[in-house]
């Protein structure tokens, strides 16, 4: 199984030697970097070379980098100790749900930690768009328990632990009503579909499909008015 969670705002403290981006990419934690990955057109494990792109997403934004302003999202995905599953498949589990969250429309990266007795993957996600206007990500209330919705599809299609969660299952009927997931997407089971060992039943879907209809991005809201003048760059630092 696996449990999202989402961390604390991640503001001034993205770059720098102990900021949010050292912290997960972290060689102790990360087979020495070999466990991280991003979308990015080149991927390196230096964390300001991670770290400054989604800056620069963030200062093109339509309101620039302001005080307080959130530059990240910090989402955590921890796999239970009962799954049989590999740092390697824990790490490519977690770019995919990295990808299907965000539409691949935001900079992310994974950082795979093996230092715990679970698994578990930390995703930094740019709180803007990585194209055109890199307009601001602005989750809508039910956002975790969306991505719940894609962790619980992503464990039923690995024959992994799938959490049941009546809150979960309202959310991924509402995103099947509302044409986000397709038939037959795998979300998560119904109570009475568990096997002899309380196991959930595999999903049938096919391995790789999409929960998301093509250039749909998990239902993150994004703001649109343009700044009129530049405004102070502060809080960037570490």
């Amino acid at each position: 199984m696996a449990v999202v969670k989402l961390g604390k705002p991640v503001k001034s403290n993205l770059g720098g030697d102990n900021g949010a981006m050292a912290c997960i990419i972290n060689p102790a934690k990360t087979d020495n970097g070999r466990l991280v990955s991003s979308n990015y057109e080149r991927t390196g494990t230096d964390w300001d070379a991670l770290a400054e792109p989604m800056l620069r997403d963030n200062e093109d934004s339509p309101k620039g980098i302001l005080k307080n302003s959130r530059l990240a999202y910090h989402i955590k995905l921890s796999f239970s100790p009962d799954d049989p599953v590999t740092p390697e498949k824990v790490h490519q589990l977690g770019m995919e749900f990295a990808r299907r969250i965000t539409g691949d429309e935001y900079r992310f990266v994974v950082a795979t930690h093996t230092d715990r007795h679970h698994l578990h993957d930390h995703i930094m996600v740019c709180a803007a768009a990585r194209y055109g206007d890199h307009l601001n990500a602005h989750l809508p209330k039910d956002a975790i328990e969306q991505w719940r919705v894609v962790a619980n599809e992503i464990c039923a299609r690995e024959g992994l632990n799938v959490i049941f969660n009546p809150v979960t299952e309202r959310v991924a009927r509402k995103m099947r009503n509302d044409g986000i997931a397709r038939k037959g997407d795998g979300s998560t089971p119904e109570r009475g579909t568990e096997t002899a060992a309380g196991t959930p039943e595999p999903s049938q879907t096919t391995p790789g499909a999409s929960l998301w209809s093509a250039g749909t991005v998990c239902r993150w809201r994004r703001s649109t008015p343009r700044r009129r003048a530049r405004e102070p760059r502060t809080g960037c630092g570490s």
